[in-house]
């Protein structure tokens, strides 16, 4: 709502906040970079966009470590003496 309206300082203040809760929230993340840059506070973009891609990064090793895990798992099901 608050964006909406203009009020970007307020709605990056209101994403601190949820971010403080939960900082692994990506859309909260998103938002703030994007509010970032419009009012001009491209120094804090770069920074708040590698906590985005640490957190995109994380998730990607474990969908990976997670894939792997599974068709292991289905291999030795099929072929028990491995």
């Amino acid at each position: 709502m608050s964006q909406e309206q203009g009020f970007f300082r307020q709605a990056i203040y209101c994403l601190n906040r949820v971010l403080f809760t939960n900082r692994n929230d990506l859309g909260a993340q998103w938002d703030r970079i994007v509010l970032f840059a419009t009012i001009g506070e491209h120094r804090k973009v770069p920074s708040a966009a590698v906590t985005v891609t640490l957190i995109l990064t994380l998730i990607l090793i474990m969908s990976i470590t997670l894939t792997l895990a599974v068709t292991v798992g289905l291999a030795l099901s099929r072929n028990p003496t491995v």
